[in-house]
């Protein structure tokens, strides 16, 4: 689950970045993201670093921790 419109670090995710951001949660690929989205790599890849700018996040998976812990991202199962 996500929460829409989200404000991090001032700026909030947009709809297709928190897209991204729970696609990359689950394990997919940015090739996979890709299809998924109906996006191309290129874009998914593009989206992906200005979540982890917008986050403060050193790498991807360090940007879904922090997703995590503030609360942008919920766990599977969790209401």
């Amino acid at each position: 689950m996500i929460r829409r419109g989200h404000w991090v670090e001032g700026r909030p995710l947009t709809e297709a970045e928190l897209e991204v951001l729970t696609a990359a949660a689950d394990g997919l690929s940015a090739q996979e993201t890709a299809d998924k989205l109906f996006k191309s790599r290129h874009t998914v890849i593009a989206q992906r670093r200005t979540i982890q700018a917008k986050l403060g996040a050193r790498n991807l998976s360090n940007a879904i921790a922090l997703a995590y812990r503030r609360r942008v991202l919920q766990p599977p199962g969790v209401r």
